[in-house]
């Protein structure tokens, strides 16, 4: 599918802001329901968590919730540090600010496994210096 032709899709699907709002008052609503004015925001660089992104930065300008974002850096791929810098560069244009966590531990065997348990123990320090 062509660039143009993806764009006109999205615009479309998008024109519909009733869906859009729906999903932010979701959102609002369960972030409210908690205990807590601050959060860690886990981010990836992804379409997924830059959508979180984007509606918690809205969330900050309605309410007094403080978000703090973090790209743990697990150095498995080439090119995973220039990916983390163009991600925080990315948001810097947004002012927000990202917390890039080196993964210091080498990663050998079940991938994706040890990297999701160091990567909660990373987020867990994370959140305590923030208190969170």
């Amino acid at each position: 599918m062509s660039k143009k032709n993806s764009n006109v899709i999205l615009k479309n699907q998008l024109n519909d802001f009733d869906d859009l709002s729906k999903i932010y008052k979701n959102f609002r609503n369960k972030i409210k329901s908690l205990k807590t004015k601050s959060f860690v925001v886990a981010v990836s660089g992804g379409p997924d968590s830059l959508a979180l992104v984007a509606l918690t930065k809205a969330l900050s300008y309605e309410y007094k919730f403080k978000f703090y974002y973090a790209l743990i850096d697990h150095k498995i791929r080439k090119n995973s540090s220039i990916e983390a810098k163009k991600v925080k560069n990315l948001l810097k244009k947004f002012n927000i600010s990202i917390n890039i966590i080196p993964n210091k531990k080498r990663i050998f065997k079940n991938i994706q496994s040890q990297a999701r348990s160091i990567r909660y123990e990373l987020l867990i320090n994370f959140c305590k210096k923030k208190k969170n």
